[in-house]
């Protein structure tokens, strides 16, 4: 799995089922060149003592731009735009895409984007089942 995180990293996520499993996942992994964006704020970011940098769907361009990374991991909150937004900008500007599903429940609407699909580069589940 670490082929994944080769690069500079751009990380997403929006509610608590992505947020807390990407966290655990950099954390784990001890990757070093990252940045991590959400919409929202969490009291438990300071859990995993990883800095999580607040953003709106109008800043995505410019973090894409600024912080050129090689790949975005993203969770798919299917509330919230931002994940698909990220995704979005990113696989137009032939970024490597991956994604964390957290739930069994509405795969397809966690893509489900402007009245299109936009599906990640590769998808990461939270078991066999799923």
């Amino acid at each position: 799995m670490n082929e994944e995180f080769k690069g500079r990293g751009l990380f997403v996520f929006s509610d608590p089922g992505g947020a807390k499993p990407i966290l655990s996942l950099i954390k784990l992994k001890k990757l070093k060149n990252y940045k991590v964006f959400s919409d929202r704020n969490y009291s438990f970011y300071s859990d995993f003592g990883i800095n999580v940098q607040r953003c709106t769907l109008h800043e995505v361009d410019k973090i894409l731009e600024t912080n050129k990374p090689d790949y975005v991991y993203t969770g798919t909150s299917y509330t919230s735009l931002i994940e698909k937004e990220f995704l979005f900008k990113a696989k137009k500007k032939k970024i490597t895409t991956c994604s964390f599903i957290d739930h069994y429940t509405r795969y397809n609407e966690r893509f489900l984007f402007k009245g299109d699909y936009v599906y990640p580069d590769k998808v990461f589940l939270t078991d066999e089942k799923a």
